[in-house]
């Protein structure tokens, strides 16, 4: 009868966190002295300074967005243009800015050839920055 008295009074009625706080504690003074070490390591250098004289005030360059739908409809920034005006668009937009980047979104129900045939539109009219939207299934 005893044995079974001390089986019982050996079950565990909680979790002792103490060692668990400890251990982060430790962990977290490690990474702060390692952090300040490695800061201390870097190289200061005088960084040059410029002037906006002759610069272009844009900071950004110029993106143009062109969209296909799923019945094959061309938007060029949001207004349904056909293939000669989007080129006649892109050829305007590439000479005021040759900095001109383009991004192509296509609907997922177009198909490969027509997104290729865009490409080869917006790099025949010398845009040789562009991307392609896509998004990550979920």
């Amino acid at each position: 009868m005893n044995r079974a008295a001390s089986v019982d009074s050996d079950e565990i009625h909680g979790i002792n966190i103490t060692p668990l706080v400890d251990i982060v504690l430790v962990l977290l003074i490690i990474f702060m002295v390692s952090t300040s070490v490695v800061m201390k390591q870097t190289i200061e250098v005088q960084r040059p300074t410029f002037t906006d004289e002759g610069m272009d005030s844009r900071v950004v360059p110029t993106v143009v967005m062109l969209s296909l739908d799923a019945d094959g409809r061309l938007y060029f920034d949001g207004e349904n243009v056909n293939r000669v005006d989007a080129a006649t668009k892109l050829r305007n937009a590439h000479k005021s800015d040759r900095a001109l980047r383009a991004i192509i979104a296509a609907d997922s129900e177009v198909g490969y050839g027509d997104v290729v045939r865009l490409i080869d539109l917006v790099r025949g009219e010398g845009i040789e920055k562009l991307a392609v939207v896509a998004f990550r299934p979920e």
